[in-house]
């Protein structure tokens, strides 16, 4: 009797504190937890757990990380045993906590590093222990017990619209102020703030969108680049005329394809956590935000416009369906392949006469895609920008799509080469790791025609045109949100309990990702705060630049007085040189004011050239920037 009251007495105590089925996850929690906490004290102390792994080690104590584990270990019991006692939220503390400490240690170690190899690393280690969490959690459920009410975790409707709104806020003014800051500590170039700043600038004038600093020469930008969408920022230009309005605006651009993203998601069958989750997938997207701070383009419309065209296409609105791929034309002069893919997509995936509409639309966006370029290349730049970007694909520069289709067609085999490269590798785990690679998981083989913008914008010109494959610029956003719902499509195809599991881990490495690869964007904003003052003066004197003569200035500050109607860059091609030595600059008397920074070696080997050529300073800025103009 006495030893079954015993035996009772501690089975009761272990029940109460969780240690028959919670030992390993609260173990390993703890361990994460205890492991992020350590990383963030080295860290002040300015030790990385990557670059300064042996002293970091040399100042270690694993006595004391022993101490502080079981302590975090009988604080983490007495946690549960609270929860126990009171309600039946200690059900999911477990595989809560494990999923927390996994974040929290991986969240540490990544944070501002832009290391992809570090992140894969850590993705890779990371996601065994976020499913192991998730199945527990799954596992404990599905006894019966009604956690849903206590756990921290989302359980209506509502409360998903408030979380998710939430996030999306924080993510908003995340991306619009460290790429407005991005811009203010004069890190934003010719190429290409300062092309939009002064097309802008010509666009609340006339309408007409001419710059001289794209081409050297007065033309408009509507004949190098289709982007006739840019028209609907005009009145908003035209209330704050200030280019930090089109950095601001490209963020929230980005950010508001959330709302498209959640009514599909919601369509699909997503509900609760799993809802949570996906919308999360895509406030984390690197693919869909790394763009933001390159600049200003008018790639950053895709993402709410694409995705309000395939939720048109869910629902079936044939009108709102051909606004949307109308709209999604106006773009670019390829943006219409994204519309060519989507409508064959359909043409499959549609029964009935919907599947003659989505024809028609695919055939109507590749006319207008043969048309505009086209007429860009009769009438403009065109050439010059197909060859640069399809270059790799054409036998003679004069080429235009039909061939670069038929070249493909010929030779399938030099097309299939250039999938692969160092960059695209790269490009790929960065876009598809934290996606648990869901774009690859279905049968349904017509769902990788929405992969194919992937394919031909990022892998294929980015075998030639390398910008196109690395993370970071404008060739990421529209690829990048058509894998975000081919991820939705197949995950909704998932059983409800792999649904979860697969929702929640791709939510935690996406965030990962968001990390390592867009954290350390945080440092534009300490950087201004650092020396606003000096930022500011430098920005009030070259505002002082009168507008009533063409102006020259570096490329650094030439998006910041581009608001004129003749304004130029200063690139390689300006100097005048002898040798390696730079000696002038070239066709000066076409200037009236030169912007050069004294810290630039180049820069400043022009000043004696242009003081004997009769120009004088008109002003000097914090020591840095000296203008120059012709009395």
């Amino acid at each position: 009797m006495q030893n079954n009251r015993k035996r009772q007495t501690v089975t009761r105590i272990i029940t109460g504190t969780g240690l028959k089925d919670g030992f390993a996850s609260r173990c390993l929690a703890v361990y994460f937890l205890i492991g992020a906490a350590a990383l963030l004290l080295w860290k002040k102390r300015g030790l990385g757990a990557v670059t300064d792994w042996k002293a970091l080690l040399q100042s270690a104590s694993f006595a004391k990380l022993s101490c502080w584990f079981i302590a975090g270990f009988c604080l983490a019991t007495l946690v549960y045993t609270l929860l126990y006692r009171r309600g039946k939220a200690a059900e999911a503390f477990d595989p809560a906590l494990l999923t927390g400490g996994v974040l929290c240690f991986g969240c540490v170690l990544v944070w501002r590093t832009n290391d992809v190899y570090l992140l894969t690393g850590v993705c890779l280690v990371s996601l065994p222990f976020l499913v192991y969490g998730a199945s527990g959690y799954l596992r404990r459920r599905s006894r019966g017990k009604n956690i849903s009410g206590q756990i921290a975790v989302v359980s209506s409707e509502r409360k998903n619209v408030i979380v998710i709104c939430i996030m999306t806020a924080a993510v908003a003014c995340f991306v619009c102020a460290t790429s407005v800051a991005k811009h203010k500590i004069f890190a934003t170039t010719c190429y290409d703030m300062g092309i939009f700043a002064q097309m802008f600038h010509s666009l609340a004038k006339d309408l007409t969108a001419v710059t001289t600093c794209e081409r050297g020469y007065a033309l408009s930008h509507f004949r190098v680049h289709a982007s006739y969408i840019l028209y609907l920022l005009v009145p908003f230009y035209k209330l704050f005329p200030d280019e930090n309005l089109l950095l601001a605006a490209q963020g929230l651009l980005a950010v508001s394809g959330i709302v498209p993203f959640y009514l599909i998601a919601k369509r699909r069958g997503f509900r609760e956590k799993t809802l949570l989750c996906v919308c999360a997938v895509y406030l984390f997207s690197v693919g869909v935000f790394a763009p933001c701070w390159y600049h200003f383009h008018e790639n950053a419309f895709l993402p709410p416009l694409l995705l309000w065209l395939l939720y048109a296409a869910e629902k079936r609105k044939l009108p709102l369906f051909f606004l949307f791929a109308a709209l999604v034309c106006l773009v670019k002069e390829d943006a219409p392949l994204y519309v060519i893919c989507i409508a064959l997509y359909l043409v499959f995936e549609e029964k009935g006469r919907n599947r003659y509409f989505a024809a028609f639309t695919a055939s109507a966006a590749a006319l207008y895609l043969l048309l505009i370029t086209g007429w860009l290349t009769e009438h403009g730049d065109g050439e010059m920008m197909t060859s640069s970007r399809f270059g790799i694909l054409m036998t003679d520069p004069s080429q235009g799509l039909t061939d670069i289709v038929k070249n493909t067609l010929c030779d399938p085999g030099y097309f299939f080469s250039l999938l692969i490269r160092e960059k695209s590798l790269i490009l790929v785990v960065e876009l598809f790791l934290p996606l648990l690679f869901l774009p690859f998981m279905t049968k349904k083989l017509h769902r990788f025609l929405l992969t194919l913008p992937f394919v031909i914008m990022n892998l294929v010109v980015g075998a030639g045109y390398g910008y196109a494959a690395e993370l970071g610029y404008q060739y990421t956003f529209g690829p990048a949100v058509l894998l975000l719902y081919l991820a939705v499509l197949n995950l909704a195809d998932f059983a409800p309990d792999r649904k979860v599991v697969f929702s929640a881990a791709a939510a935690a490495l996406s965030l990962l990702a968001a990390c390592s690869l867009l954290g350390n964007q945080i440092s534009n904003l300490e950087y201004y705060a650092a020396s606003r003052s000096h930022y500011e003066a430098l920005e009030a004197c070259l505002d002082s630049v009168p507008d009533d003569g063409a102006v020259l200035a570096a490329t650094y500050y030439q998006p910041h007085i581009a608001d004129r109607d003749e304004v130029y860059s200063i690139s390689d091609a300006s100097y005048e040189t002898d040798g390696e030595n730079v000696t002038g600059l070239k066709d000066i008397d076409r200037y009236k004011y030169i912007v050069l920074n004294r810290k630039d070696k180049k820069n400043a080997a022009v000043i004696p050239a242009l003081e004997r050529a009769g120009f004088t300073v008109f002003g000097e800025c914090e020591n840095e920037a000296v203008i120059y103009y012709m009395p």
